[in-house]
């Protein structure tokens, strides 16, 4: 009877990677197939840090977001939405949609020359804000005699809308190495990556962006529409904030 032969220790493992030999470490350990999300995160952060600067990408889409915000914003006055409390807001969505397909060009395009493609582009927002603001639009009355408790609030209204504006923007740009590293992990950049996230913590690149954008988002709506309409009900002739500062002056 022929004897039964014992197991080789070296043999790989159903789900694990390849053996390392002596090269490679101790004899018997295994490469993991998958590894942590947050791993692959840092890895890919690492890698972005060294090739590009995600600070000043996200810095640029986050600028291009706000200029297209800026035009629907001026959209949205002449077609007839004067109230700031209802018209920021949704500009606000505006530009988050196009926050997520500017990311979406990054993705695809790695940010490769994509710096020089912005200034036109930015002109051109520029261009049809100030066309939609200065035809046809309210005269600007003077601020009420003795009224410095109400021109107070304006001003603290007034701040407070860019203050909300400035600190979302701060905080999506402070979070820019970790967002598009999450980005390009999800959306398979990088597919060796890819391929060791587990099943169940594979998603759509949107979800990452979402999940770290989207408080934000909610207190910048929030604040904004607080603010646009305590700068309507304290100045009423005024319908965008450049107009509320110049009855404050």
């Amino acid at each position: 009877m022929k004897p039964e032969s014992s197991p080789n220790p070296r043999a790989p493992q159903p789900g694990a990677g390849p053996v390392l030999g002596p090269a490679g470490g101790a004899a018997g350990r295994t490469v993991p197939r998958f590894l942590p999300r947050q791993r692959l995160v840092d890895r890919m952060r690492q890698r972005l840090a060294a090739q590009s600067w995600p600070r000043l990408q996200m810095a640029l889409i986050v600028a291009g977001a706000a200029l297209v915000g800026l035009v629907a914003s001026a959209v949205l006055w002449r077609v007839g939405v004067v109230s700031m409390a209802w018209r920021y807001p949704l500009a606000t969505l505006v530009g988050y949609a196009a926050l997520l397909g500017l990311i979406g060009l990054w993705l695809r395009t790695r940010a490769d020359d994509w710096a020089d493609a912005t200034g036109d582009g930015a002109d051109l927002a520029l261009d049809a804000w100030d066309a939609a603001h200065s035809a046809d639009g309210p005269g600007l009355g003077s601020a009420a005699d003795g009224a410095d408790a109400g021109e107070l609030a304006l001003l603290l209204m007034v701040g407070l809308a860019v203050l909300a504006l400035c600190a979302a923007v701060l905080v999506v740009v402070a979070q820019a190495p970790v967002l598009l590293a999450e980005v390009a992990l999800d959306g398979a950049v990088a597919g060796s990556l890819y391929h060791r996230l587990r099943e169940g913590e594979r998603r759509h690149w949107v979800a990452s962006v979402w999940e770290r954008t989207r408080w934000p988002l909610v207190g910048l709506l929030v604040l904004l529409a607080v603010a646009g309409g305590g700068v309507q009900h304290l100045a009423p002739e005024a319908v965008t904030l450049g107009q509320a500062l110049a009855l404050w002056r």
